[in-house]
């Protein structure tokens, strides 16, 4: 089965809509840093945010069948 390689890009916090939509004095994700990198095997790497992974699960299973997002990076292999 291949590897995937999950990078960190970059890590946001938006304090007017934090304020607006969680409880007081919610902090950033704690999960995350960038240049952060994952290797995942098989299912959901250890330590990495559920609510992340659910966002990425329907990407990580298009590129372990062998699919391939063409035309939405200037890498092709990316």
């Amino acid at each position: 089965m291949p590897k995937l390689k999950i990078t960190v890009l970059k890590t946001t916090f938006n304090q007017d809509l934090a304020d607006e939509y969680c409880p007081p004095d919610a902090p950033p994700c704690p999960y995350f840093g960038t240049g952060q990198e994952f290797i995942v095997e098989r299912g959901q790497p250890e330590n990495f945010c559920t609510w992340a992974w659910n966002d990425l699960f329907r990407v990580y299973q298009t590129l372990r069948a062998g699919g391939k997002f063409s035309g939405w990076s200037k890498d092709e292999n990316h």
